[in-house]
């Protein structure tokens, strides 16, 4: 997430811990800053496909029990 004060930029975390959000300053590394997002890009991707693969599980078990 980025945040901008007084014309600066600033990066941070935000995430879900114990059902409250929560923020932590990634600091200035353009480095770190592209990681996370790159991580944070593939998870829901990942995410997606399980989701469909769970879908898919469910029409396969009814196919079998038939």
């Amino acid at each position: 997430m980025l945040k901008r004060i007084s014309g600066k930029d600033y990066y941070y975390l935000k995430y879900w811990k114990n059902n409250k959000a929560r923020m932590d300053y990634l600091g200035k590394d353009e480095a770190l800053v592209e990681k996370i997002r790159f991580e944070t890009k593939r998870r829901k991707h990942l995410q997606g496909v399980i989701k469909r693969l769970k879908i898919e599980y469910k029409e396969i078990c009814k196919i079998v029990k038939d």
